[in-house]
Order: C-alpha cells, then sequence, then structure tokens
C-alpha cells in the first residue's frame, strides 16, 4: 500500500497536469525533497514515491505557465546521470525551523495528596500545519505522544490528550484525526520528596510528533522540554 506522502506526490502530479498551475509541481518537489536522504539510502522502503519521481522526471513540464525557477536545468541535470536528490538540496521548500513548539509546567495537586503533581504541556503548532491525534490508527502516520523521565524515580500515573479534529486531506483517501493551533497534554505524576542535601531534580519530557500541511508531511520529530521539579 502507497504511503500518505507518496500518494500526495501522485496526486499532486496530477493535478498539476490537469490544472497547468506550478503550485502543484513546486509542492511535489518539496515533497521530493523532504524524503530524499531516507530514498538515496534506502530506494527500496519508498517505491511508491520512487515511482512519482520517475513520472515527474519524465514528463515534459515546458507547457507550464510559470514553470518553477530551474525545473528545466533539473531535467537536463538528470538526461546526463547527475542525482536529482542533489540538484534539490538547492531547492529547499522545508521549514528552517520546527513548526511546533512546547513549554513545560508542573505544579502540585492539593495538600492532601502530597507528592502528587500535575504536568501541563502548551503545545502551539503554526498555522497552515497540524500534528497527528494521539490516536491514529493509520500505520503510515506517527501519532502524538509524550514520555516522561527525571534525574529521580517518578511515577506517571495518566496522561490526557486533548480531543483531536477530523479532517480530510488531498493526500489521505478518509479523513484524519489531527491537532491545529494550540492544545493542551496534562499529567498526572508521584514524585518522592527530595531528601536531604539531595541536588534539587529536573522533569523532562519528550513529545514525539510529524508535521504536515496540505500537501506534504516532515520528517517526525521530537520536542524536548525540561522544568526543575523541586522549585
Amino acid at each position: 500500500m502507497a504511503s500518505g506522502n507518496a500518494t500526495a506526490a501522485h496526486l499532486l502530479i496530477a493535478l498539476a497536469k490537469q490544472t497547468g498551475e506550478q503550485v502543484y509541481l513546486r509542492r511535489s518537489l518539496s515533497l521530493f525533497q523532504t524524503f530524499s536522504s531516507e530514498v538515496h539510502e534506502d530506494p527500496g522502503r519508498f517505491v511508491s514515491l520512487v515511482a512519482a519521481l520517475d513520472e515527474y522526471l519524465n514528463t515534459d513540464w515546458s507547457g507550464l505557465p510559470s514553470e518553477p525557477k530551474g525545473t528545466k536545468e533539473r531535467a537536463s541535470a538528470i538526461s546526463t546521470g547527475d542525482s536529482f536528490f542533489e540538484e534539490l538540496n538547492d531547492f529547499r521548500f522545508e521549514p528552517d525551523r520546527s513548526v511546533v513548539r512546547g513549554k513545560l509546567s508542573i505544579a502540585p495537586i492539593g495538600r492532601s495528596d502530597k507528592g502528587k503533581y500535575e504536568a501541563v504541556i502548551d503545545v502551539q503548532i503554526e498555522k497552515g500545519w497540524h500534528i497527528n491525534g494521539a490516536g491514529t490508527a493509520d500505520a503510515d502516520l506517527i501519532p502524538t505522544s509524550v514520555v516522561f523521565s527525571a534525574d529521580r524515580e517518578i511515577e506517571v500515573l495518566s496522561v490526557r490528550y486533548p480531543t483531536s479534529i477530523t479532517k480530510s486531506f488531498p493526500f489521505a483517501d478518509r479523513p484524519l484525526d489531527v491537532y491545529e493551533g494550540g492544545l493542551e497534554i496534562r499529567a498526572q505524576l508521584r514524585v518522592p520528596p527530595v531528601a536531604p542535601g539531595v541536588t534539587a531534580a529536573v522533569l523532562r519530557c519528550v513529545v514525539s510528533f510529524q508535521a504536515c500541511s496540505d500537501a506534504v508531511c516532515l520528517k517526525p520529530e521530537e520536542l524536548v522540554l525540561s522544568v526543575p521539579l523541586d522549585e
């Protein structure tokens, strides 16, 4: 079964052919560039994506009303044996920073349950992007998840993810559960009191996610956040 990214590449090329709009061609180039290193290392994992690339390379795009800069030059480079993926290094569409930011905070829960804390992860996603919901069941998509750790033993009692929204995208054959804008992930932790003379500990969390736009998914990322436990 083709991955969502490969399906998107085929769809974008088809739209470029049908409409003559170079924006679809640019988006397909962005997608190829995003996965260029992985395809170069293990092309067998990306059969459908490579097929889309082959279709792109063997299509005459000279009739597009506004051709992306360098399209003819890259096609010429391919015909003389140069690497398409090397050429794409000068044709970047990836953001130069993560489109997802986060902040971790922690506070004790009441006085009657000493050692119990609530951790809140505030996640902000840039406009035009989304991350997959925590409960996504699609094998080709990376669900959003959180892992906690600390310099001393802690117990994670619960993790509550917000309700995702269901949305349709051009690259998917069915609606997907995603997060957009801002969201909060909340967790309850039990943290034993620090012994006298012991150095204060730091709570860390790793938020794993994959950011996507309407046309392309970026590589999976990890957002590492931390906060002092004993302040």
